[in-house]
């Protein structure tokens, strides 16, 4: 556990250092359609995810977010001051930030077409394991056709994946930033399109193979 802290302790410390280049930087700057389409960096994100609750100035309240009680409890939803252009012609007034980034709620009862022009796949579709079990016959066509067919969506797509090694802090970063749809059972007819942001590190210079 204690290492487990320290580690974390570390990575925190690790990406204030590199998000403080700048000693005027302000979160409150961050657009959050940049933050939902991918665009920042992930010392910007973190930032920027940490400004909303701070206990010293909640930027949620600032930016003039309200927030929205709900059932999830993995998902903090706040309700924007005004529509949001996301992608294309999609809109919406409804955020949320999850496990898997910032998101936008979106009026989208189906994300299959939305993810094939984002060119995603649908990690919880259970066709390819139904196949599986008829292929190694634990199953028929027959009973695998008689399964009901759930419309969970779940997918990803890598838009960033680097490696970065800091000389003075003598550490190898790992960037991974994804594009990310999904829907969840506790909104009904919509659809959560966003983005990951993740920042890994080991000591020393490493190349991402090597880890």
């Amino acid at each position: 556990m204690r290492t487990l802290i320290l580690m974390a302790a570390m990575l925190l410390a690790a990406t204030a250092a590199r998000a403080a280049e700048d000693d005027e930087f302000d979160p409150m700057t961050v657009n959050v359609v940049d933050a939902i389409n991918c665009r920042l960096d992930v010392p910007t994100y973190n930032s920027f995810v940490m400004s909303l609750d701070s206990s010293e100035d909640k930027g949620a309240v600032r930016r003039g977010w309200k927030k929205i009680k709900g059932t999830n409890a993995f998902m903090y939803e706040w309700r924007l001051p005004a529509p949001i252009l996301v992608t294309g012609t999609l809109s919406t007034s409804r955020v949320a930030l999850t496990s898997s980034g910032m998101m936008a709620v979106l009026d989208l009862p189906d994300p299959n077409p939305l993810a094939k022009a984002e060119q995603i796949k649908n990690e919880a579709d259970p066709e390819a394991l139904l196949k599986g079990l008829v292929d190694d016959g634990t199953m028929t066509a027959a009973q695998a056709k008689r399964i009901p067919r759930g419309n969970k969506f779940l997918g990803e797509r890598t838009v960033v994946d680097k490696s970065e090694y800091d000389a003075k802090l003598d550490m190898t970063f790992y960037t991974t930033i994804k594009r990310t749809i999904s829907n969840v059972t506790t909104h009904p007819g919509k659809t959560l399109y966003g983005c990951s942001y993740k920042l890994d590190f080991t000591e020393g210079k490493a190349p991402r193979e090597e880890r």
